[in-house]
């Protein structure tokens, strides 16, 4: 006899939203949520501190109409905090200086960043005719594009967005937009032209670059679990799926659960665990979809020690910059709310793929760190006067070289599972749009 319709694997962003959408529609749908963790919402967590408000993932959200369904439905429109303006400053460092880098294509001409033979090369992107092959990676895919010295920003990005190496992660997989530009139009010049003319004979506005809540990003994966109310459970870590005649079995921590439908929402290496009994080559599948670990050191100053001048998102560093660390993100001047008046917030990123043992150093090691780059880059010489770190291990999936070719086998291999659904950020999409997307479950 089946215990309920549906049990989703794991009380993150991804199987929160998968629940959520199944029961909007289908309303009597019987869903079970089963997290290990003591609170939902995986890597979405914000504490507030002194009146620090800590995001230990991703610090936004970025608005489109994808998370506008999701925002209606969860009844949280309200509750959205736009970034300040100046939230569309981003710098990237070069030599051990800060270069910030151009907002719309033609100010990359003014720009310093790149020489005059770097710019020329650069303009003659809409003239490149070749297309990306299977496997590319994201530094190949910009060098073939734009030239080599655009490589280390290319290098700056993943880390900011992966904590990942550029010539190891695939660009089918981590930008898939681009590729689909350049298949589209021939150019990524020449797409973002016609995108931008789109948006403005469909009289769309300016969106803000980043938004979050009042009360952080938890807020989200919080209304997610309050309207789903007892159908999530935490403190219930599952330890496998296996088949009892057309119905799942899901077996764990003083559980035992049996559904028609089970989606399974963990990060890869733990949905290869989980599901090893039930199917060893999807597991070994899934086990070959790696995650890297960062640090955040959050330090806080009196707003009178930071120059004036200090202003935008954050930067970013390539690899060889700065050692160990990724970049940083103004956190107070994207969004104010989140320091005590009269006071600066700053969040440094280190670790990633290329220093895994970066979670092993002491705090004290950590925040001198992160104060010694603030005081290199940004001029700020005084100590914090507020400083915490985090440390997320195995956060972040690599969308490695041969991505596609996996998620692709994956799909194959799940087709023998009537049923049985992956949903995360591990597969697809890295990114919060896409784990509160109206379903989807499948790689």
């Amino acid at each position: 006899m089946t215990d309920c319709d549906l049990i989703v694997v794991g009380g993150g962003p991804a199987g929160l939203a998968h629940a959520f959408w199944s029961r909007a529609e289908q309303p009597g749908l019987r869903v079970h949520v089963l997290e290990a963790d003591r609170r939902p919402g995986g890597w979405l967590h914000t504490t507030t501190i002194d009146g620090y408000q800590l995001e230990h993932g991703p610090q936004g959200f970025r608005p489109d109409h994808t998370v506008d369904a999701f925002l209606d439905a969860a009844g949280l429109r309200d509750e959205v905090v736009p970034c300040a303006a100046s939230a569309r400053r981003r710098f990237i460092v070069k030599r051990g200086s800060l270069h910030e880098l151009p907002a719309q294509p033609g100010a990359v001409l003014r720009s310093r960043m790149l020489s005059t033979i770097s710019k020329a090369r650069l303009v003659l992107e809409p003239f490149i005719r070749s297309r990306s092959e299977d496997d590319e990676s994201v530094a190949g895919f910009v060098r073939r594009r734009f030239g080599r010295a655009t490589v280390p920003v290319a290098e700056a990005m993943m880390h900011g967005i992966f904590g990942g190496d550029a010539h190891e992660l695939e660009v089918a997989a981590a930008l898939p937009g681009a590729t689909e530009m350049e298949r589209a139009h021939g150019s990524l010049l020449r797409g973002m032209r016609a995108r931008a003319k789109t948006r403005r004979q469909n009289g769309e506005v300016m969106r803000p670059q980043v938004c979050t809540f009042a009360q952080g990003m938890q807020r989200g994966v919080t209304a997610l679990s309050d309207r789903l109310s007892d159908a999530v459970t935490t403190g219930a870590r599952v330890h496998e799926v296996i088949r009892a005649g057309d119905d799942y079995l899901v077996r764990g921590d003083h559980l035992e659960l049996r559904a028609p439908n089970v989606c399974v929402t963990t990060p890869p290496q733990q949905a290869a665990h989980i599901l090893r009994t039930l199917d060893s080559e999807l597991s070994d599948r899934l086990a070959e979809i790696p995650a890297v670990s960062v640090v955040s050191c959050y330090v806080g100053f009196d707003r009178a020690a930071v120059p004036p001048d200090v202003d935008g998102f954050g930067f970013l560093a390539p690899s060889g910059e700065l050692g160990s660390v990724l970049g940083a993100i103004y956190t107070s001047s994207v969004f104010p709310h989140q320091a005590p008046p009269g006071r600066a917030l700053f969040r440094v990123m280190s670790g990633g793929h290329a220093y895994p043992h970066e979670l092993e150093r002491t705090d004290e090691d950590l925040l001198k760190q992160a104060a010694e780059v603030l005081r290199d880059l940004l001029g700020i010489s005084q100590p914090p006067s507020f400083a915490y770190v985090s440390r997320a291990r195995a956060a972040i999936p690599q969308y490695v070289r041969g991505h596609s070719a996996r998620m692709r086998a994956l799909a194959k291999q799940l087709t023998r599972h009537q049923g049985l659904t992956l949903r995360g950020a591990g597969y697809r999409k890295i990114s919060i749009v896409g784990q509160w997307a109206p379903q989807g479950s499948a790689p």
